[in-house]
Order: C-alpha cells, then sequence, then structure tokens
C-alpha cells in the first residue's frame, strides 16, 4: 500500500489536471531575498521592487489602483513588461503569484475559495495554484532538524531517510523511526523560509492597504482587511504547534470513527519541525488502487462525507484543505486526513445558515436559498433580491440536468451573488468553495457519487434531532427573545391605546442633527440682523454729515434714528452674547 505523504496536490477543485505554465512564467522569475546582512529597511525595498517588476512584467500594475510606489522604488527603476499580455488576465494573475514565492502561492490558493469576491474565472485558475518545488539537500535541511530538536538526528530517530517523501515550498516530509520502532512522518521548515515569508506577509498587507488607498473597487471588495486576514492565516500556517494541535482536537473527535487522524510526537516537535505518525494508505489520487487492496470506493467516499457534515454541522471547524493528495482510503474503507495546518471555523449562526443553503438545494428551492443569503448578511440597499433568485433558480435548474456537480452549481451560485450585490459571510463562501472541491474528489473517487443524495439525509438528522448545541442555542436565544415579546406585548398595546385615548399622542418630524440645524438658522438670522443695523447706522451718519441747508428738520430726526439704532445694536450685541454663553455651559453640561 501507498505511503502517506504530504504533497501539495496540483489538482483544480473537479479534479482535472493543472495545464501547464505557458506565457508569462517564461520571463525571469523573481528572485525572492533582499541582500545578505541588508537592513530591514532595504530588504523591504529590494523586495517590493521585485514584486512591481513581476506586476509590470505581466501587466498587472493597474491592479493596485495606481497607488503610489516611490516610497519603495521610482517608476523608472521598474523593467518594463515583457510578458505575454495577450493572456487572459486571470492566467497572468497566476503566473505572477507562482513567480512571486510560497506566501503569494497560498494566498492565491485562500482567494480562490472567496468566490463570492472574485470572478469564477480567476477562482479556478487560482485553485490551479501549486507550490511543488525541487527539494533541498539533506545537507542543508539537517542543521534546521538539530537545532530545533537540540540534538544529532541520529540521537533523535533510531532511522531517518534523508530523501524526503515530499517537498513544497515551505517544507520537506521525511521518513522516520523513532527509538522505539515506531515508524513517523518528520515535517520540517526549509531555513529562512519564515524570515522570507514574514517580509512578504508585511508587503502584502501594504499594497492591500495601498490598493484600497487609490481605488474605490479594492475598497468595497474589502481588500485591506482580505489581506489582514490572509497574512494572519499564513503565519499560522508558519508556526507548526497549531497544526499540532489542530491534529489533538480532531484526533480526539474522531477516536473510533470513520475518519483517522494521525498521532504527533510532542517531544520531537517544534514550531518548525512536526513529527507525526506515518500512516499508510492508498491515496484517493489512485482510486484504482482501492480495487486491488480489496476497498470499497463508495463505503470510502461516504465516509469522507460524513466525516466533513460532522465538521461543519456539529464541531464548527473543519479541514480547510480536501484536494485528494491529503486523503488516503485504509483498510475497513476509513478516510485519513494529513496535513491539518489550514482549518476553517463556522459561527453557530453559519452553520444552521449552511443546513438552509443545503436543505434547499436539495428541494431544488431557490426561493429559500436566496432567503438563506439574505438572512447570512446585512445587504446593501441596491441589492436585488429578485434578480438573485431569479439566477439561483437557474443555476439549481441547470445542476439538476447536469447531474448534481456541486462544483459547477457553486461557481454559478456565487456569481449571482457577485452580479445581484448580495453580502455573503466569508465562512459560508469559504464552506461552499471546499464542499464543491470535496465533491469533485468524490467523484474522482466514485464517477457518478451523488453528494445530495449523501448529504440530504444527514442534514435532515441534524435539522430534527442533532443540531449542535451551539446551534440549539441560536434557537434558544431566539425563542426566548419571542416570549420576551409576548410577555411586553399586552402591556405596552394597553398603554399605546390610552395614551392615543387621552390625546396624548403627537408626531413630530425630526431631522437629522436637528440642534446643530437650529444653532445654524439662528446665526444666520442673527447676522443678517446686525447687517441691517450697522447698514443703517452708516446711513444714520452719512444724513448727518450731509450738508442741512434748509433741512434742519431733517437733520434732527436723522440724529434720532441714529442714536435709537446704536441703542438697539448694543441691546442685540449684549443679548447675543449671553446667549452664547448660555449655550456654551448647557453643552458643557451635557
Amino acid at each position: 500500500m501507498q505511503e502517506m505523504s504530504d504533497v501539495t496536490d496540483s489538482k483544480d477543485p473537479n479534479g482535472s489536471a493543472s495545464s501547464p505554465k505557458t506565457g508569462s512564467t517564461a520571463g525571469a522569475p523573481a528572485v525572492h531575498g533582499a541582500v545578505k546582512h541588508a537592513s530591514p529597511r532595504e530588504r523591504r525595498r529590494h523586495r517590493m521592487r521585485e514584486i512591481l517588476h513581476v506586476l509590470r512584467d505581466e501587466h498587472l500594475l493597474h491592479l493596485t489602483g495606481g497607488a503610489d510606489f516611490s516610497d519603495y522604488v521610482p517608476e523608472d527603476e521598474i523593467a518594463p513588461g515583457t510578458a505575454e499580455k495577450d493572456l487572459p488576465e486571470a492566467i497572468r494573475v497566476r503566473h505572477a503569484l507562482e513567480r512571486l514565492g510560497p506566501a503569494w502561492i497560498k494566498a492565491g490558493q485562500l482567494l480562490s475559495t472567496r468566490r463570492d469576491l472574485i470572478p469564477p474565472e480567476l477562482a479556478i485558475e487560482l485553485a490551479r495554484l501549486q507550490d511543488d518545488v525541487p527539494s533541498l539537500p539533506f545537507d542543508q535541511m539537517r542543521p534546521r532538524i538539530e537545532e530545533e530538536l537540540g540534538a544529532p538526528v541520529e540521537e533523535v530517530f533510531a532511522a531517518f531517510d534523508t530523501e524526503p517523501l515530499a517537498a513544497a515550498s515551505i517544507g520537506q516530509v521525511y521518513r522516520a523511526t523513532l527509538h522505539d520502532g515506531t515508524e513517523v512522518a518528520v515535517k520540517v521548515q526549509r531555513p529562512g523560509t519564515t524570515e522570507a515569508m514574514e517580509v512578504d506577509l508585511d508587503l502584502m498587507v501594504e499594497l492591500g492597504r495601498k490598493a484600497s488607498q487609490y481605488s474605490e473597487r479594492a475598497r468595497d471588495l474589502g481588500v485591506a482587511p482580505l489581506t489582514r486576514e490572509f497574512a494572519l492565516l499564513l503565519r499560522s500556517e508558519l508556526d507548526y504547534t497549531h497544526e499540532a494541535h489542530n491534529m489533538d482536537v480532531f484526533r480526539e473527535a474522531f477516536a473510533g470513527g470513520s475518519m483517522y487522524v494521525p498521532a504527533h510526537y510532542p517531544e520531537v516537535s517544534t514550531s518548525r519541525v512536526l513529527t507525526m505518525e506515518l500512516v499508510k494508505g492508498v491515496s484517493c489520487e489512485k482510486p484504482e488502487s482501492m480495487d486491488e487492496q480489496g476497498i470499497d470506493r463508495g463505503k470510502v467516499v461516504d465516509n469522507a462525507i460524513r466525516g466533513y457534515l460532522e465538521m461543519f454541522l456539529h464541531m464548527g471547524e473543519y479541514h480547510a484543505d480536501p484536494h485528494a493528495g491529503n486523503l488516503f482510503a485504509l483498510p475497513g474503507n476509513t478516510v485519513a486526513l494529513i496535513d491539518w495546518g489550514r482549518v476553517g471555523r463556522l459561527s453557530d449562526s453559519g452553520r444552521v445558515g449552511l443546513l438552509d443553503m443545503l436543505m434547499a438545494i436539495s428541494n431544488d428551492d431557490a426561493g429559500a436559498f436566496t432567503q438563506a443569503i439574505v438572512a447570512s448578511a446585512p445587504q446593501d440597499p441596491t441589492f436585488d433580491q429578485v434578480a438573485l433568485e431569479r439566477a439561483i433558480a437557474q443555476a439549481l435548474h441547470e445542476m439538476s440536468i447536469g447531474g448534481g456537480n456541486l462544483v459547477d452549481v457553486c461557481t454559478q451560485l456565487m456569481t449571482a451573488v457577485q452580479e445581484c450585490g448580495a453580502n455573503v459571510p466569508a465562512e459560508s463562501s469559504t464552506v461552499l468553495t471546499v464542499i464543491g472541491v470535496l465533491d469533485g474528489v468524490a467523484r474522482q473517487i466514485e464517477p457518478g457519487f451523488d453528494l445530495l443524495a449523501a448529504v440530504v439525509p444527514f442534514a435532515k438528522e441534524a435539522l430534527s434531532q442533532n443540531l449542535p448545541a451551539q446551534a440549539k442555542s441560536v434557537g434558544a436565544r431566539t425563542l426566548s427573545d419571542l416570549l420576551h415579546l409576548l410577555q411586553e406585548s399586552p402591556r405596552a398595546v394597553t398603554d399605546i391605546l390610552r395614551r392615543a385615548g387621552s390625546g396624548e399622542f403627537k408626531m413630530a418630524v425630526r431631522p437629522t442633527d436637528y440642534d446643530r440645524l437650529v444653532d445654524q438658522i439662528d446665526a444666520i438670522v442673527r447676522r443678517f440682523g446686525m447687517v441691517l443695523l450697522v447698514s443703517a447706522m452708516f446711513l444714520g451718519s452719512a444724513i448727518v454729515v450731509a450738508p442741512r441747508q434748509g433741512k434742519g428738520g431733517l437733520g434732527l430726526v436723522a440724529t434720532i434714528v441714529l442714536a435709537f439704532t446704536v441703542v438697539t445694536a448694543i441691546g442685540l450685541v449684549v443679548g447675543m452674547l449671553r446667549k452664547e454663553r448660555r449655550a456654551k455651559q448647557t453643552h458643557h453640561g451635557r
């Protein structure tokens, strides 16, 4: 039987092989890593220059929204683009991320699950990202192992195979044997990986912030918080203690069940070296080998689906990277899951919403699915619910005709959500994408497998009997609020009727920021009055000083008018000052 390994698969969500790299990858790749011994500032500047060079080379600088990066590198220092600009933009984005290295590849893989934010063609391309790289020689990896474990390899392990089982951009996996005879897989982080990725993650967040600053579209998509979220997730993947913790949690949850999680050995593990059980089984990438081993493909798929539904609906946490290379079939049709570095989470309301969506899909009920979307997040005023329901109905209809392929329907549903301006929580979008990937793996193992037929009975069981305690608490809170409303309503209605009958009800329209508006109007009126008084004073003065030949009576009248105007003006000024002082005292009193 094939030994379990930690290879990153290069399949897209429906299980087909990824397309070969063409076009822009023929250009000079970005060489990660600034000059040795450079200051942190110099390393950031050097790396930003590499990033901007790749973006310009792939004709993708427009994605930054015209942001100014002169703080890092003058524009004339960035070489002009040389890549094939006629390639579709989605392919050029994938090529750019592959050239930029591990942090960007993994960010692209994460972004591929956010199909509510990106076009379907880009999601498909990003799902094809792969971080397979040539392995480093063992003499370069040995110092990392011995530094982390504090002893020579020969002292820690009874045997250690220096040829890696798998090699990826972040780490390499080796087969070894403990002194008690236990066979293990040892995942070792490549030297310099953390330091290099930390620089990239900082710059990724900086690019997201600048794009949001200069691009309205980037702000609408929440690019800045999205890059911060990705950086946080990728930093957790760099720390193997997080993966070890995840393995402990899920191993306990599935103890004695149909899904198997390998154990890890903390005494020979650190944040950069993870020693875990070497589970032997048949890779789900080679389902034909299951027949040779007498393993029932159908039961393997059923167990995998049931295990994931347990994670989604009961645990609220799930293995977020279910490609075929991470699933192995064991004797007894048990499914082993490896690579627990990436774990997704569902809130209580998210689990209830997922149940609603799954049941709506199974019942071909576009209205129910639309309501589940609407209830999942606050919606913008521009949201077109009728158009969304129509698009969802079309997607469900095409799915029923096409045999229930959830990869396609999830893509269509997320496209409809985008086009209609609906908001969907990130957790819901990610779960739907994971379910689509899982559906593709299931069909790869067992052609013709109907995921919905397997999901519906479990979902109905969860709805009727086994909703998780957290989901029940949501219902309990809602029921409590409803009972409180019913309890208070008779008293409130009686009070309303009494006050209406006694004429106490008054209706008033009060504009927003009413007090400030009144103050502004009052100030305008006062200033206008002052203008009139000053004008009158000037007029009176002009009349007084005018020649008075034959007009002695007019001069006397003018003098009286002037005196009256001056006294009135003084009174108004004093009144204004008093009113201003009272207003300030009232404001400070609040």
